[in-house]
């Protein structure tokens, strides 16, 4: 299997980002990537999936509503 891994600085030039933008992405867990040393790496497909998510949502998947009563409801002062 072969998988393309681009760096942080084609990510950023491709998205016209400063590359602070896809180093932050990478650290905090929202971009899926491999490290290469000292250097990131980011599948493809990676980037792909996560230029799909909402924006809204912080580059997270959103989260599954609950349905039902068992929500946490605040105490009544």
């Amino acid at each position: 299997m072969n998988t393309e891994l681009l760096t942080l600085e084609e990510i950023a030039k491709a998205l016209r980002l400063s590359i602070e933008t896809p180093r932050r992405w990478c650290r905090s867990g929202k971009l899926k990537s491999v490290r290469a040393g000292k250097a990131y790496r980011v599948p493809r497909a990676a980037l792909d999936e996560f230029l799909q998510l909402p924006k809204n949502t912080g580059g997270r998947p959103p989260k599954q509503k609950v349905s039902g009563t068992s929500q946490r409801q605040r105490p009544k002062k």
